[in-house]
């Protein structure tokens, strides 16, 4: 749950469920099966930049209902990586997001 949860709100750059504890946001997503929208229903056309497609991916294969369809911790460190060295590459790269 957290890996899901830490890669939404890094890249939103707001906490999820305004006001609510960490166990009560692990609820909403462990009990309740209540998913983040990615990008969220709140981002701006100048905000989009922070919603690359290969992070919206990533996350979407974070929030699988299967767990072994999961990305592992590691496996989502390489994955953020590769895709920020990507972005740098490319100039996409928005000037202050940095995932590792």
């Amino acid at each position: 749950m957290c890996c899901k949860v830490l890669l939404w709100e890094m890249l939103a750059g707001k906490r999820p469920w305004e006001g609510l504890g960490i166990a009560p946001i692990a609820c909403q997503v462990t009990l309740l099966g209540r998913r983040l929208p990615v990008p969220p229903t709140s981002v701006t056309c100048s905000q989009m930049s922070r919603w690359p497609p290969q992070l919206c991916q990533l996350v979407d294969e974070c929030w699988d209902g299967d767990p072994e369809r999961r990305p592992a911790a590691a496996e989502l460190a390489k994955r953020l990586m590769l895709v920020q060295q990507k972005l740098k590459e490319e100039g996409e790269l928005p000037q202050n997001m940095v995932f590792l």
